[in-house]
C-alpha cells in the first residue's frame, strides 16, 4: 500500500534520491492553424534518442530549487 503525505522543505533533500533522467525519443512541434485564429496543434516528431538528465544540469537538482524559484506556494509530497 502506498501512503501519500504532504510535507515541507525539510524533506527536500530526499527528493534528490529520485533520479530525474529519462530517454527522449520524440518532441512536439507546434503547428499554428489558420494564422493562429484556429488554434494550434502539437505534432509528435521522432528524434535520435538521447538522455535528458535534470540532475546533471548546471542548475542542479531539488536542493537548489529554492535558489531558482519562489517555493512559497509549492506543495511537496512523499509517497511511502
Amino acid at each position: 500500500m502506498i501512503e501519500v503525505q504532504e510535507t515541507d522543505l525539510r524533506f527536500l533533500s530526499q527528493y534528490t534520491q529520485i533520479p530525474i533522467a529519462f530517454t527522449v525519443t520524440s518532441i512536439f512541434r507546434v503547428e499554428i492553424i489558420g494564422g493562429g485564429l484556429g488554434g494550434f496543434r502539437l505534432v509528435e516528431q521522432p528524434v535520435a534518442p538521447y538522455v535528458k538528465d535534470y540532475d546533471a544540469t548546471e542548475e542542479g537538482g531539488p536542493e537548489r530549487w529554492a535558489k531558482q524559484f519562489d517555493l512559497t506556494n509549492w506543495g511537496f509530497f512523499l509517497a511511502l
